[in-house]
């Protein structure tokens, strides 16, 4: 259920920046629960629920507007070094 939720709002985010706009703005990012799903990793499952979320963020930036991936960076618990400490060094 996370996940097809996760997945439409990537869909959404997609769709332009006004629609990315909407999403950072209705969506808490900082929540408690949402940034807890980074830590939920399942290596039976390729695109499990971390997975899912780290394509939410690269959504915002895969849209390239400067405003958008500011407010993005300003959200508390979306830290780069948390984000892709396994894929490059922040």
């Amino acid at each position: 259920m996370i996940k097809s939720g996760l997945k439409l709002l990537v869909a959404m985010v997609m769709l332009g920046v006004p629609a990315g706009k909407l999403v950072l703005d209705n969506v808490d990012l900082a929540l408690p629960g949402i940034t807890a799903l980074w830590k939920r990793r399942d290596t039976k499952d390729e695109e499990d629920v971390r997975t899912c979320f780290t394509h939410l963020v690269i959504a915002f930036l895969l849209i390239g507007d400067g405003d958008l991936i500011r407010r993005l960076i300003q959200v508390k618990g979306i830290k780069c070094q948390t984000t892709f400490s396994n894929y490059y060094t922040c």
